[in-house]
């Protein structure tokens, strides 16, 4: 997939964040003053979502306290406040709906279903706080940058398209701060998160990969460097074309594109994922000439052991069979200008005569043609062994119920 120069305007607002829940009528500030004493976050929540609620002085407050990070100091009345507190309120009578989209029930976009209006008013106050605090009332309080990252992905399908312009400005691809753990790693982790929600919009995520190949381009050439060695983005990249394939089962023409930078980048002589992944990396590929350079890198070379310190790719069952069957067919449609063009581009300057790399090319699909019928042939013959092996059984098994029953 070749993306086309993304024609976005994301720009900070020029204008002053307007502060929230300021200005207000004496006699409903006074009334919000009485009903917040005593009460917690679920009530102002629940007060916020009522449709018969409408003064814009409470919705404001509503709004200006669930948003809000920790320990902020506000203007008037309020609870235990804090953005955090607000997205894992779970609203009753949403698991069936939640269930169908696939997401938990105190998503926004479980909670905020149908409501479009009371998204606008999320998304504003989460950009007033995002831009006056950066996420944080102080040094000394709860770091909330990662929940509002979070909470602008929930958004950006839920808002106008021009709200979503405006809080994309502020969701960074890098994960904030630097971690590695048993579980996981930092790197980019919100751009794996935006490529894999299928909800949010193609422009935000072509503009996300289009700035990752170029991060990935200048660290390949040693212009830049990544915050830490395991924040590489080919590394990262590597482990979004692994985890995408073992959770999705939509193919995407964003997931090709990954693959097919990779092919360009990735050394030759190397693999990237295990050999039991191909068949499931592959099926999610959309460009088929992306697909056979893919197959034919993790499957082509004879060892005993490729890079990963895994088993060397061998048809286990029928999705493996159908890919290696797909190889051959592919193999064999092409005509002469098309084989030459599946082979490895040589580097700028190359004095490779034309003639004998055609020549090399049109052997080495050969070579892989002959191995894929192998594949094939050593598939079923295992298959057949397995076949008389499980016969055998049977009639074993059932010679041993005849004679219990003389």
């Amino acid at each position: 997939m070749i993306f086309r120069k993304a024609e976005l305007a994301f720009s900070k607002s020029s204008k002053e964040p307007k502060p929230l829940g300021v200005e207000v009528d004496p006699k409903k500030a006074a009334l919000w003053d009485e009903f917040v004493k005593g009460r917690n976050l679920d009530d102002i929540y629940y007060l916020w979502k009522d449709p018969d609620v409408t003064d814009p002085t409470i919705r404001q407050r509503a709004v200006t306290v669930l948003t809000a990070p920790e320990d902020i100091d506000l203007p008037f009345g309020h609870t235990d406040q804090g953005i955090g507190r607000f997205l894992a309120i779970e609203e009753e009578g949403t698991q069936e709906y939640a269930n169908s989209i696939g997401r938990k029930n105190s998503s926004l976009r479980v909670k905020l279903a149908d409501r479009p209006e009371l998204a606008e008013e999320v998304a504003r106050g989460v950009l007033y706080w995002v831009e006056k605090t950066g996420g944080q009332a102080r040094a000394d309080t709860i770091d909330r940058r990662s929940t509002y990252v979070r909470t602008i992905l929930e958004l950006l399908p839920i808002v106008d398209e021009s709200t979503a312009d405006e809080l994309f400005v502020h969701y960074p691809f890098n994960d904030i701060q630097s971690f590695s753990n048993f579980e996981s790693e930092s790197g980019y982790g919100p751009l794996r998160s935006l490529l894999s929600d299928s909800k949010v919009a193609d422009k935000y995520k072509e503009l996300g990969l289009r700035t990752w190949f170029e991060i990935a381009d200048k660290e390949e050439r040693g212009i830049i460097h990544p915050r830490e060695e395991h924040e590489g983005a080919i590394k990262n990249m590597i482990e979004f074309v692994r985890t995408y394939a073992h959770g999705s089962k939509e193919k995407s023409n964003f997931y090709s594109a990954i693959i097919a930078f990779l092919e360009r980048y990735y050394p030759t002589d190397d693999r990237y994922v295990h050999s039991y992944e191909i068949a499931q990396v592959a099926d999610l590929i959309t460009e088929e000439e992306t697909r056979f350079n893919f197959v034919r890198r993790h499957i082509a070379v004879d060892q005993e052991k490729d890079i990963l310190n895994d088993d060397v790719f061998k048809v286990k069952d029928a999705k493996d069979r159908i890919l290696i069957e797909w190889v051959r067919e592919y193999i064999h449609k092409q005509g002469p200008s098309e084989i030459n063009t599946l082979a490895n581009d040589e580097a700028p300057g190359s004095t490779v005569n034309i003639a004998e790399k055609d020549d090399a090319s049109k052997e080495s699909l050969q070579q892989f043609d002959a191995k894929a019928e192998t594949l094939l042939r050593q598939y079923e013959t295992s298959r057949q062994e397995r076949l008389s092996q499980n016969a055998l059984k049977q009639a074993a098994e059932q010679a041993i119920q005849a004679r219990m029953r003389e």
